[in-house]
């Protein structure tokens, strides 16, 4: 399997963490295994990433919860 880093040229899309979805590791496995190239973050933007999620999952005391689905 391919790592393809982005790079300026590469189309990037913004994507809401509002939903979120849980999958099984053994799911994950074979679809990643199903896949020729896939796209992986460098740090500190991986970091920047799993931090921005981390503040959004982890929030106290606002008024609508978040639905997690089969949970």
């Amino acid at each position: 399997m391919e790592t393809v880093y982005p790079t300026q040229s590469c189309d990037l899309a913004h994507k809401k963490i509002k939903n979120v979805y849980g999958i099984h590791y053994s799911t994950l496995e074979n679809i990643v295994k199903k896949q020729n190239k896939r796209i992986r973050l460098l740090p500190p933007y991986r970091e920047h990433l799993s931090q921005a999620f981390a503040r959004y999952f982890m929030r106290v005391g606002l008024p609508q919860d978040i639905m997690l689905e089969g949970y």
